[in-house]
């Protein structure tokens, strides 16, 4: 099959069109002919070594039609359409046991320690494979599971979201971001949507923002969130970007306020002074990677039901997938890229 591969993953790192053996189905696994497959700032980190040297298949979010069944697997039929959770975990842990399997040690995901949707075939689990409504195009599942399986985990599990709350998302015209500017109008509470441009604040207001702060115009974030709090701040903070911003965030958090992170573009090392934390009753969280299993299963319900969709910004041919990473690196997207066969 054909497929593209980050190879010299690294400084070096490069995506490279190639011919490779098609998958085969192992016990309890199904191949998945890839009819769509959504960007990630995860996929230009795997070029970049985030992962590891071995040249790797990014993509995380995949959608598409199931090719084969392998041994072991029942109620799937050839032909299904359906998009993939991406976590795959060992089922066995007291975390999977539990319903917490988005943290099992043995978690492995699609475009990162297994080969993704970057191809034209993809092997998984049947149990991490979710049924698509026909009324949901594939290019519009595609911006479906790191995106929103991370949003919804960030706004429920961790920053405990409650109607009538004021959520606060940076880099609100991204993947994650969009998608928790969706899911924040469907909890019933109150989004301020915090983005870089004059065009990524026209979108963020088009896609039903109650408050937009483009930061490039604005002097101090901080004081912009205050003033539209009355205030008191946000209850609530999914910081999308990185820890560069983390100062700005504390100021904006209202006192026992939750700041929950899933970023890195914007810093990874963090200055700050914890007496601002301390003052504000802070309440801190790290959300890594996609929701557990009934997260993705509660969200796709959603989805099929026509009540959460993504924001599909452009669609590119899969052979074309260093221009997409080269326009996700110069912040020229605004939702999500997504490429096809």
């Amino acid at each position: 099959m054909k497929a593209i591969m980050a190879v010299d993953c690294g400084e070096h790192g490069r995506l490279e069109l190639v011919d490779v053996p098609d998958p085969a189905p192992q016990p309890g696994e199904v191949i998945v002919e890839v009819a769509a497959v959504g960007i990630n700032h995860a996929d230009l980190s795997l070029v970049k070594g985030l992962f590891g040297p071995a040249a790797r298949i990014p993509g995380i979010d995949v959608a598409g039609l199931i090719a084969a069944l392998g041994d072991g697997v029942t109620g799937l039929e050839i032909g299904d359409r359906v998009v993939l959770n991406p976590a795959v975990t060992c089922g066995r842990c007291d975390y999977c046991r539990t319903g917490n399997d988005g943290t099992c040690r043995q978690r492995r995901a699609l475009g990162q320690l297994l080969d993704g949707g970057y191809a034209q075939y993809v092997a998984i689990p049947a149990t991490n494979v979710l049924p698509l409504a026909d009324t949901v195009s594939f290019e519009q599942a595609a911006t479906i599971p790191a995106n929103f399986f991370t949003a919804w985990q960030m706004l429920f599990l961790r920053g405990s979201l409650q109607p009538g709350e004021t959520v606060l998302i940076a880099g609100a015209a991204g993947g994650v971001g969009s998608a928790a500017l969706e899911i924040v109008k469907l909890a019933g509470a109150r989004s301020i949507a915090a983005v870089g441009s004059e065009a990524k604040a026209a979108a963020v207001r088009d896609w039903g923002a109650d408050v937009v702060i483009d930061y490039s115009r604005s002097n101090d974030l901080a004081e912009a969130v205050l003033a539209a709090t009355d205030g008191e701040g946000a209850d609530v903070i999914i910081d999308t970007v990185g820890v560069d911003l983390w100062p700005v965030f504390i100021r904006a958090l209202r006192p026992s306020g939750r700041l929950v992170s899933c970023g890195f573009v914007a810093g990874r090392r963090l200055d700050i002074d914890i007496v601002d934390i301390i003052a504000r009753q802070a309440q801190i969280f790290g959300c890594g990677g996609s929701g557990s299993k009934p997260v993705a299963a509660r969200v796709m319900g959603l989805v099929n039901q026509g009540r959460l969709a993504g924001h599909v910004d452009r669609v590119l041919p899969l052979a074309e997938a260093a221009e997409a990473h080269r326009l996700i690196a110069d912040r020229k997207v605004i939702g999500k890229l997504v490429l096809t066969p």
